[in-house]
């Protein structure tokens, strides 16, 4: 099993976001909040989960980027990224 578990782009952002799992030996996170990370790589922002169902249901939202949530709530920089 690799330690990067997937990585995406956010249709609502155009940001990547990739679902780690902790319990790899490479791990580099802390498994206290849960086994599954997801990472906003574009700002680092992290979010940890117990199950992977979880992590992937979340992975794709915002609310966990205070970032994203920032693009997301500017109509015209979210349009600059969609149509890029």
């Amino acid at each position: 099993m690799d330690y990067i578990r997937e990585s995406r782009k956010r249709h609502a952002t155009g940001t990547v976001v990739t679902l780690y799992d902790t319990n790899h030996p490479d791990n580099i996170f802390d498994p206290a909040g849960g086994r599954w990370v997801v990472v906003c790589e574009d700002h680092g922002a992290i979010c940890n989960f117990d199950t992977i169902a979880m992590a992937r249901f979340h992975a794709p939202c915002v609310e966990w980027c205070e970032e994203c949530m920032g693009v997301n709530n500017d109509p015209d920089l979210y349009e600059s990224i969609v149509r890029a």
